[in-house]
């Protein structure tokens, strides 16, 4: 057993008698497999962490990004047995109570939390077995949606799934936390207006009126928060706070003052997501920069270091918050607000494993996924980019919120629909229904409205339906609804195409004289050839309503769940919502 951590107070609250004894706490700490450079030692930083900083209590991170229960399970192990090792200063403790009498005792204290929600995707019975096994709260999403909930880089900003819903709820009957950091704006809305018995907080979140990054949240959000009984953790991370290095304590306080003057001094505390970079090549940002959004500059990146806590607190101090409030943001509001996890869930080790079993065998979101054949139809759905498109991502939410995920496959349209009628279990989206092909699918569920119209290239007129009779050619994708709409209006003039690209490149060049299709689709092909702006659309023809279809084998596709998610979807404004993140007002 190694020996204790020293317990000599460092100088900042040595020179503050008053702060002496009080709690320091720092809500979040990750400690992930896929972040740590080789030699990275756990004991090591919780050591700068309690002798440098002064901190009395820590919250680690058991699970990030995607992971499911196994890995979660996994990592929490590897914590605790980590932490076991230096059980001569280091304490696990799950609640107020628990920390304080660590502390009485001389103690550093630390616990547990997941950064997503992904853990429970398979079955919600993995909330009560996690929090027997330690977990006091979780973030619904992390940067991206999943079955639950849109991360905050999430161009839809859906919010909350039918799913997540349920998983709130179940957090809350358990005494879990509900975590808003890294979430999107209306998933933190949908949830602050939840009746949970415990208030949501954002663990580690900055204010994004004072630095525009997607990562921080707004005044709205804020207010929403303190309305709401919550609390607010203010990071250290500087591409957060627009500031490195030594400037990084001012910075903090700075966003410190900023959310107290909104949700009141007791509603603020610290949350500094302190990453162990240190001889980092940075592999996990270079292997998937193109998930990376804007705001994540190249490395190294800047973080609040254990030895900056004394001129954080001068920060503080500067910025006119009493000795009472500094005592609050230092630890006793995260105490109060976020480390009140309510009654304790008692599971003997059976019942936690037998969780974890139901989630591995259970068929769901980590079963084999739905194949989606598709075409790229933008915006309803795109091939390549950071966003799927309209159509894939309601029809992937709803997926998710019965626990099941999607795989998208790419074809020319006429092979997407040729493929669906063969395939026993096959589904297609984006589709719209026609009298030709009505008895040839199985119509699962409508997704959207879309506008209809004529594209002609800019300096030439828009032409509406009557004026496009007498153009010489008219293009529109081969098999498509567009093509069967004019061809029953009796027009003589159509020139079908295989994809939507080849259209506006004969459009451009002028092959064909306008193009039928999707209004906003036809722009936007017109950015894929490079020539922005260069396309005039016409007033709405028709509307017309886009399925997820099928094959007419539906044995294995789960219809009435599908269709009852999508219901849901449209029922709380998330579908509206998709379509005004890619169809602006």
């Amino acid at each position: 057993m190694t020996e204790p951590a020293s317990r000599l107070l460092p100088a900042w609250r040595a020179e503050r008698p008053w702060l002496a004894d009080a709690l320091v706490c720092d809500g979040l700490l990750p400690w992930a497999n896929h972040f740590l450079p080789p030699g990275a030692n756990l004991a090591a930083q919780l050591r700068r962490f309690r002798e440098a900083g002064g901190v009395d209590h820590v919250s680690l991170t058991a699970a990030a990004g995607n992971e499911g229960p196994v890995e979660a399970m996994a990592r929490l192990g590897f914590l605790r047995r980590e932490l076991g090792q230096h059980a001569a200063w280091i304490r696990v403790a799950e609640d107020e109570a628990a920390i304080r009498k660590a502390k009485s005792d001389g103690l550093m204290s630390v616990s547990f939390h997941f950064q997503t929600a992904t853990p429970f995707t398979s079955s919600l019975d993995l909330v009560e077995a996690f929090k027997g096994a330690g977990i006091v709260r979780a973030i619904l999403a992390y940067n991206e949606g999943n079955a639950f909930a849109d991360g905050c880089h999430e161009a839809r900003n859906g919010g909350l799934t039918h799913y997540g819903h349920q998983l709130i709820a179940r957090m809350d009957g358990v005494g879990m936390v509900v975590d808003l950091s890294h979430c999107g704006a209306w998933t933190s809305f949908d949830v602050m207006e939840a009746p949970l018995r415990r208030p949501p907080i954002f663990s580690h979140s900055n204010a994004r009126a004072l630095f525009d990054h997607e990562r921080n949240i707004t005044d709205e959000q804020i207010k929403a928060c303190a309305a709401r009984g919550g609390y607010v953790g203010v990071n250290g991370v500087g591409m957060f706070l627009g500031a490195s290095g030594p400037h990084i304590p001012e910075a903090m306080a700075t966003h410190v003052a900023h959310i107290a003057s909104l949700a009141g001094p007791e509603r603020v505390g610290i949350g500094l997501d302190f990453m162990f970079l240190e001889g980092s090549d940075y592999g996990f940002f270079h292997a998937a920069r193109g998930r990376w959004p804007r705001g994540y500059p190249e490395p190294p990146w800047d973080f609040f270091q254990p030895e900056q806590f004394g001129d954080l607190v001068r920060a503080l101090e500067a910025k006119g918050f009493a000795r009472k409030e500094l005592v609050g943001v230092l630890g006793e509001n995260y105490l109060r607000l976020a480390a009140k996890t309510g009654s304790r869930v008692m599971l003997n080790r059976r019942a936690l494993f037998a969780g974890i079993a139901v989630s591995v065998a259970r068929p769901g979101w980590t079963a084999e996924p739905l194949e989606i054949l598709t075409a790229d139809v933008r915006p309803l759905s795109i091939a390549d980019g950071p966003r799927r498109g309209i159509v894939l991502d309601i029809v992937q939410d709803a997926l998710r919120a019965i626990g099941q995920e999607a795989r998208f496959t790419f074809l020319p349209f006429a092979e997407a629909l040729q493929r669906t009628q063969a395939q026993p279990g096959a589904l297609m989206a984006p589709l719209a229904r026609s009298p030709q092909r009505e008895s040839a699918f199985a119509w699962i569920a409508k997704v959207v409205d879309v506008p209809q119209a004529m594209g002609t290239v800019a300096g030439k007129p828009t032409v509406d339906l009557d004026a496009a009779r007498h153009l010489a050619r008219v293009g529109v994708v081969k098999a498509g609804v567009q093509e069967s709409f004019l061809r029953d209006k009796g027009f003589a003039n159509l020139i079908p195409f295989s994809s939507a690209r080849e259209i506006a490149q004969a459009l451009a060049e002028g092959q064909v004289d306008a193009w039928y299709s999707t209004a906003t689709e036809i722009v936007l092909q017109f950015e894929v050839i490079g020539h922005p702006g260069g396309v005039r659309v016409g007033p709405t023809i028709q509307t017309v309503p886009v399925w997820l279809a099928g094959n007419r084998d539906t044995a294995r596709i789960p219809v009435d769940r599908i269709r009852s998610a999508l219901t849901e979807l449209e029922r709380s404004g998330s579908i509206d919502r998709t379509f005004r993140a890619y169809v602006p007002a």
